[in-house]
C-alpha cells in the first residue's frame, strides 16, 4: 500500500519513525517531506509535490498531537489541509494519537494509539 504521512514539519523525526515501522511491514510511504527529498523549493513546488504525494497514496496517515503539544505549538498546519484533502478523496484516512478535532470522529476515519496497532490494521 502506498502511504502518505501529514504531521507538522517539527514532527519529522517522528514521522520518520511512523515511516520506517511502515515500510518495515511491507508499505511504500510516498511523503517527500519526511526524507527530505523534495529539496529546498518555493513553498508553491513544496505544496505540488505535498498533492502528488498525496493523489498517488492509497491512504493518509495523520499524525494527530495532544492538547498539551497544541499549547506548544498553536494554529494550524499543512497537515490540516492534507486530512481535508485526504477525506474529500475518498483515501483511507488514519488518525496516529488522539483525536484531535471534531473530523477525527466520523465513522470513516481510523483511530490508532500506537504504531503497533497501525501496522496490524494495515496488513
Amino acid at each position: 500500500m502506498r502511504i502518505h504521512i501529514a504531521a507538522r514539519r517539527e514532527q519529522r523525526r517522528r514521522a520518520r519513525f511512523v515511516a520506517d515501522g511502515l515500510e518495515d511491514s511491507g508499505h511504500k510511504v510516498v511523503s517527500r517531506w519526511i526524507r527530505g527529498t523534495t529539496g529546498r523549493t518555493p513553498a508553491e513546488d513544496e505544496a505540488r509535490f505535498t498533492i502528488t504525494d498525496l493523489t498517488v497514496a492509497d491512504c493518509v496517515v495523520f499524525i494527530a498531537e495532544s492538547a498539551w503539544e497544541h499549547k506548544l505549538v498553536p494554529g494550524a498546519s499543512e497537515r490540516h489541509v492534507e486530512f481535508g484533502y485526504a477525506l474529500r478523496a475518498g483515501k483511507r484516512l488514519c488518525v496516529l494519537g488522539p483525536r484531535e478535532t471534531n473530523f477525527c470522529h466520523l465513522p470513516q476515519i481510523e483511530r490508532f494509539r500506537t504504531l503497533k496497532e497501525l501496522v496490524d490494521a494495515l496488513r
